[in-house]
């Protein structure tokens, strides 16, 4: 019942399409790497974007290629995928609440909620948001054999343990947290003593971040752009998902701490507050939950990138120990001794946010959906204007891209993207002297910033400015010698100066990198013909 339930609730995704943040570079723009499933091995030896980034997650890497099996590049087998992910995650949440003794009733009814919940719309809905399922399926997993290794049979269910702990890592790298939890729990159930499979699971557990380590530093070895949550940003963050879970109202989807409504996450602090207040069922089940729930957002108040503080799909693991810390509240024993009114108010609440859930998932949609519900969640952030006027520019409706790039550069003024896209809107209109200061200033904050080195220089190109043209693309090859284009638009400008034999040199060289290139090929035969000719 609980599986189809989160199938029936997600089952309108299966006709969405991708959003265009994240999903396309996993997917579309990796797809010499998942469309091939005899790249398994490589999988483990890049990050998520085939790249060497910081993102290493070959676990999401593997899932997707096993969708490109029988989807391609058809977004609805992924979506499909997510589907099924969070069904298994909902039926061994459901386990897991019965092997901690709670009845089969509560574990029904919390696993419900959970399947239906729109605050995990976002990890369901949008393709990436799987590595929060992924990893929620496996630390689950990890957990219930934990549970078996402490009940006896140590060996096979510490192995099982070890085994899960492992995939839930290469999933996402959240799950290092998970022997903390695994102590804080065995603590909790005995506090003489820990248990002797306690100081085997320690050991497994420091193989399995050095294995971690190791492969991650060899496949992925970037850092990423993190930055360090101030104080205040931390409250808000934990305020808005506290809210959310409570009062399931105002979704972003990209969460900022500007945006976030403090109203709804206060209300939802007092009502937690409220039911704490009126008595807890045990204590040390409750502070299990609260570990549970603090621990796994941990990462998020620490680190994160300055336009994605607080996304929603993180709490998709630590809504578990949301759930735990409810169910050992006194309030939730009263209202069930009132059978007719506890099911009645559980049905419509389970109707309420099901459906809530399934018009919110409509914000995912396709990209124009997506990226207007970004900019009306999250107006105050740089990124979400940026990215919308980047369909604009698409569409070709200038006017409409000009106006969403004023407001990123007027939100984020070092946000060299932002200059870069502005300066193309211009370059477009014809308006050449303020795209020139847009390019001069995307290089300005980024002086390695290939696009828009490539932007000045072909406008320097077309304007027939032939030696700063020429200086541009040269800067561009001392970054990057292999860029191909920079390669061409050389050969070309030296054409027009006159000059053939540098001409050929770089033509040939770009050709050489990107042979099927037609556009090279006759430039190189124009230069050719034109050179006998003389």
């Amino acid at each position: 019942m609980v599986a189809a339930l989160a199938i029936a609730v997600y089952l309108p995704v299966m006709r969405h399409g991708y959003t265009l943040m994240d999903d396309q570079g996993l997917i579309a723009e990796n797809y010499s790497l998942i469309g091939n499933i005899g790249n398994v091995i490589n999988a483990f030896k890049t990050d998520a974007f085939g790249s060497n980034g910081a993102l290493y997650r070959p676990l999401l890497t593997v899932s997707l290629m096993l969708d490109a099996l029988y989807s391609g590049q058809n977004a609805w087998g992924y979506h499909l995928t997510n589907i099924l992910l969070h069904a298994l995650s909902c039926c061994l949440l459901f386990y897991l609440l019965i092997s901690l003794k709670y009845s089969a009733r509560d574990s029904f009814i919390s696993a419900a909620i959970f399947s239906v919940h729109p605050v995990l719309t976002q990890a369901v809905a949008w393709i990436p948001g799987r590595n929060d399922i992924l990893l929620t399926v496996w630390v689950l997993g990890a957990f219930l054999s934990w549970i078996r290794c402490l009940e006896g049979r140590r060996n096979l269910w510490l192995a099982l343990h070890l085994i899960s702990g492992l995939l839930a890592v290469l999933a996402k790298e959240t799950a290092l947290l998970l022997p903390v939890l695994l102590l804080w729990f065995a603590w909790l159930r005995n506090r003489t003593a820990f248990p002797k499979s306690a100081f085997k699971a320690a050991a497994g557990w420091l193989v399995i971040g050095v294995l971690w380590l190791f492969m991650k530093m060899a496949a992925a070895p970037g850092a990423g752009e993190t930055t360090v949550n101030r104080l205040p940003e931390i409250v808000s963050g934990l305020l808005g998902y506290i809210g959310k879970i409570v009062i399931p109202l105002k979704f972003a989807a990209i969460p900022v701490p500007r945006d976030t409504s403090l109203a709804i996450g206060l209300a939802g602090v007092v009502i937690l507050a409220a039911g704490i207040f009126a008595g807890l069922k045990d204590r040390r089940s409750f502070l299990f939950g609260a570990g549970w729930f603090l621990l796994f957002l941990a990462p998020n108040f620490f680190s994160s990138t300055d336009y994605a503080n607080f996304m929603e799909h993180r709490l998709y693991l630590p809504l578990i120990g949301f759930i735990i810390m409810l169910l050992e509240l006194k309030v939730w024993g009263v209202l069930i001794k009132r059978p007719a009114i506890f099911y009645g108010s559980f049905s419509i609440a389970l109707i309420l946010l099901g459906v809530r859930t399934v018009a919110h998932a409509e914000n995912f949609r396709d990209p124009k959906i997506f990226w207007e519900y970004a900019v009306k969640s999250s107006p105050s952030l740089y990124y979400v204007h940026d990215m919308q006027g980047r369909l604009f520019l698409q569409d070709g409706r200038l006017k409409e891209a000009g106006s969403a790039f004023e407001k990123a550069v007027a939100l984020k003024g070092d946000y060299p993207h932002g200059h870069n896209d502005l300066g193309v809107v211009q370059m477009s209109q014809g308006r050449y002297r303020e795209a020139e200061i847009g390019f001069a200033r995307a290089l300005e904050i980024d002086p390695s910033f290939r696009d828009a080195r490539m932007n000045l220089g072909t406008l320097y190109l077309e304007l027939g400015d032939l030696d700063h043209a020429r200086a541009c693309f040269v800067q561009m090859l001392e970054y990057q010698p292999d860029d191909h284009q920079a390669l061409n638009n050389l050969g070309i400008v030296y054409y027009r100066q006159n000059m053939p034999d540098s001409a050929l040199i770089y033509l040939n060289r770009a050709l050489a990198i990107d042979p099927g290139n037609g556009s090279y090929r006759a430039n190189l035969r124009a230069v050719k013909i034109n050179a006998v000719r003389d």
